[in-house]
């Protein structure tokens, strides 16, 4: 554990301030030593920069509460200022509401890039076009009597130019998310515009193909066996509901009561109870024992438990629609 004070801590070489996914929102400045900025692209991590002294990450979530991005470790022994959502919020007091809208747009922007710099790290066809394509339907789609939607000649060109392929690929990749029912491509009176079916269909299939590559490149990690497994999507919605339903916030992470979760678990049947052996083989779920807590306490890894459901949950769905194709065949003939 890093060595504390009232609003600094010391890191080891190696030790890791935060990991990419995590729901953290503390700003830190590096007083001095320096961190590695890491991501995770399908089984491969990626060094995006090394921090010394004078310099601060972790703004992000500070600001807009969401997920971290990145993994940062020390790599040095670093002493870092940490900056907590209240002492910013006492900050922001003192400034312009005008100003603290730029902030916010700014993060926004930041994070649109995060995205478009892990659409480029992705090795896949379709992953890096499914992000692409989410990322121009949150900043430049309009709304017409078709709803929301993107021209289909301007999203063709913006995906090729920012992600450095062809046109004819490109095109290949709608064809693909037409089919699947992903994307709807319907005629407009100057040019064919793209609508997704559901809001969050693309979003969702874009997990669906990362965790699916990641499983492809690592087939034999407790994670894949797990979501291969015939009862993982049940599984998963069982963890996801108790999740949502009785957990709470403790500075650790998103946690569960043990006994709780033993007692909802259909009377604590030897069967259900082998669910939490699994989440914890799989790393949905860690068990500790928190501070201010008594008995044993489920840290649930929220943002993995998300991407996991999403993942089966859309699988689920295409599974569906082969069979249904298929039957329509049969049906035909």
């Amino acid at each position: 554990m890093p060595s504390e004070s009232e609003n600094e801590k010391i890191y080891k070489v190696g030790e890791v301030v935060f990991k990419e996914n995590d729901r953290s929102t503390e700003m830190y400045i590096i007083k001095k030593g320096k961190v590695k900025i890491t991501k995770r692209i399908g089984s491969q991590e990626s060094d995006l920069a090394v921090m010394g002294p004078g310099e601060f990450f972790g703004e992000m979530s500070l600001l807009d509460n969401m997920p971290r991005s990145a993994t940062v470790t020390a790599i040095q022994e670093t002493t870092l200022m940490i900056v907590t959502r209240n002492m910013f919020d006492d900050q922001l007091k003192k400034i312009p509401d005008w100003f603290t809208k730029i902030i916010e747009v700014i993060i926004s922007r930041l994070r649109q890039a995060d995205r478009r710099l892990e659409a480029l790290l992705m090795r896949e066809d379709t992953a890096k076009v499914c992000t692409m394509l989410s990322i121009l339907f949150d900043t430049d789609a309009v709304i017409t009597d078709l709803g929301k939607n993107i021209a289909y000649s301007y999203a063709l060109s913006r995906c090729a130019s920012a992600l450095g392929m062809n046109q004819l690929t490109v095109k290949r990749v709608f064809n693909q998310l037409r089919k699947l029912e992903i994307i709807l491509v319907v005629d407009g009176q100057d040019d064919s515009k793209i609508l997704l079916p559901k809001e969050a269909s693309l979003e969702q299939f874009t997990v669906f193909l990362q965790v699916k590559n990641r499983m492809l490149e690592e087939p034999e990690t407790k994670l894949s066996k797990f979501l291969d497994s015939h009862n993982a999507l049940e599984s998963l919605r069982r963890l996801s509901w108790l999740t949502k339903t009785y957990s709470r916030k403790l500075d650790e992470g998103v946690a569960l009561d043990y006994n709780l979760v033993k007692a909802r678990m259909t009377g604590g049947k030897a069967g259900d109870l082998n669910m939490v052996r699994d989440w914890t083989n799989a790393e949905l779920i860690e068990t500790v024992q928190c501070k201010g807590t008594q008995g044993i306490t489920l840290l649930v890894n929220v943002p993995l438990l998300e991407q996991s459901l999403t993942y089966l949950e859309v699988r689920r769905e295409l599974e569906v629609k082969q069979r249904q194709r298929l039957d329509g065949v049969i049906l035909d003939e």
